[in-house]
């Protein structure tokens, strides 16, 4: 299912680049982490968003934001992976994505499986006509494929060899609250920067996605 979401997105408005990452050294990153009631950007809901900056390769835990959200729709079988309660929602949809927006204004974006997160994000903005404009998009999974194979092909097995679990196992990353979005995104920030010191070891050129 995860595989043809993103096979779904990639074929929407994201240009693929590759970029030196000598060009991120002294650059500010927003990691991010999103649980939803589901998969389709159109139907289902964020009811958890969170946001863990790094600047000049530091990620600063006093910036984190959290936000969890009211929503009209709501999934048990979606709560108890995440385990975010209906009743915990203590913002309005609006109310979040404007701020959420506002953070992530001309920013990159990094999380993992970040496509899906960009177009949920989008999508619901689309729907108060707020603007979603980051700089970029950077996926911790499409980093680890390609410093692996040199490319960045996804096939169902590749999903499931280079999931957050299994990254942060094997590049050492501990993983508190996993499933959470706060326990997520920060996991992803400290993988980010791993893959991000690999690159620069590797002299690799690292991909992104511009909308």
């Amino acid at each position: 299912m995860i595989l043809k979401v993103l096979s779904k997105l990639f074929n929407l408005h994201l240009k693929r680049l590759t970029i030196d990452p000598a060009e991120f050294q002294a650059e500010f990153f927003w990691c991010l982490d999103l649980e939803t009631t589901g998969l389709n950007a159109r139907r289902d809901y964020i009811v958890e968003a969170a946001l863990i900056s790094i600047n000049s390769n530091k990620i600063s835990i006093s910036e984190a934001k959290n936000y969890k959200i009211h929503t009209p729709a709501y999934s048990k079988e979606a709560a108890q992976v995440h385990g975010v309660l209906r009743s915990e929602g203590n913002l309005s949809e609006p109310d979040a994505l404007r701020e959420i927006s506002d953070l992530i204004r001309n920013q990159w974006l990094v999380g993992h499986h970040i496509s899906f997160d960009y177009e949920m994000l989008h999508a619901r903005c689309q729907a108060y006509a707020i603007d979603f404009l980051p700089k970029g998009l950077i996926d911790t999974q499409l980093l680890a494929i390609k410093a692996d194979t040199g490319s960045t092909h996804l096939s169902e097995l590749i999903a499931k060899k280079y999931s957050l679990d299994a990254l942060c196992k094997r590049f050492d990353v501990q993983l508190e609250d996993a499933h959470t979005a706060a326990g997520d995104a920060l996991a992803t920030a400290i993988l980010f920067l791993k893959l991000l010191k690999l690159y620069q070891s590797k002299k690799m050129l690292m991909p992104v996605m511009i909308p």
